[in-house]
C-alpha cells in the first residue's frame, strides 16, 4: 500500500530520518514542488525499514529527481538475488512498484494504489552489478496515472528489464486498519 508516506501516527524519529535521507540523496530540479519532493522522500524513507517487505529489497540512493521523473542506483546484493546469483525478478518488481510510486508522489504530492504492473525481463544483474532504475510519470489523469521504469545495468548499459505501472488514486485509503484522508 502506497499511503504510508501520510499517516498521521508516523514518528518524529522517521521524518527526521527522511531529512537525513534527503540531504544525501540527488537535490531536485527546481521544477519540483518542495512539499511533494519532502513527501516523496518520507515515502522512501517509510518504505525502506527493514519492517516492510520493500525494506527488505531497498539499498540504493536517488541520483536524479526531476519533475516527472527520478532514477536511483544500487549494487545488487545476496538479499535481491535469487538462487542462480541474479536480481530476483520479484525484487525488481518491488523496486519498480516503490520508485514510480515515488517519482507519481514528486510529480503531484499524492500516492496512489497499484492497479496494474506488466513486467518484461531482458538481462540478468548478477550479484555486484551496479544496477540504475529510471521511472517517469508518463500521464495523470484524474484517477489514473500512468508510469514507466527501465533498469539498466551502468557497466555495459544493458537493459535488464521494463515496466508500465498504473495507479489509481483515491480520496480515501486504508493501510493498516486506518483510514487516511489524502
Amino acid at each position: 500500500l502506497h499511503t504510508k508516506a501520510f499517516p498521521a501516527h508516523a514518528t518524529t524519529e522517521t521524518a527526521a530520518r527522511a531529512e537525513q535521507v534527503a540531504a544525501a540523496a540527488a537535490k531536485p530540479s527546481p521544477a519540483v514542488n518542495p512539499d511533494f519532493y519532502r513527501r516523496m522522500m518520507r515515502f522512501i524513507e517509510l518504505d525502506r525499514q527493514d519492517s516492510t517487505f520493500s525494506g527488505c529489497v531497498w539499498d540504493g540512493k536517488l541520483t536524479r529527481v526531476d519533475e516527472n521523473k527520478l532514477s536511483a542506483e544500487f549494487v545488487v546484493n545476496e538479499r535481491q538475488a535469487d538462487t542462480s546469483g541474479v536480481l530476483h525478478g520479484g525484487c525488481t518488481t518491488t523496486l519498480v512498484d516503490m520508485l514510480t510510486c515515488a517519482a507519481l508522489i514528486s510529480a503531484t504530492g499524492n500516492p496512489a494504489l497499484s492497479v496494474n504492473l506488466g513486467m518484461s525481463y531482458m538481462n540478468p544483474a548478477p550479484i555486484g552489478s551496479l544496477v540504475r532504475l529510471d521511472a517517469e510519470v508518463v500521464k495523470v489523469s484524474r484517477s489514473l496515472a500512468y508510469t514507466s521504469a527501465e533498469l539498466v545495468r551502468v557497466d555495459d548499459g544493458a537493459q535488464i528489464a521494463s515496466a508500465k505501472h498504473t495507479l489509481a488514486f483515491n480520496e480515501r485509503v486504508t493501510a493498516h486498519g486506518q483510514v487516511y484522508a489524502l
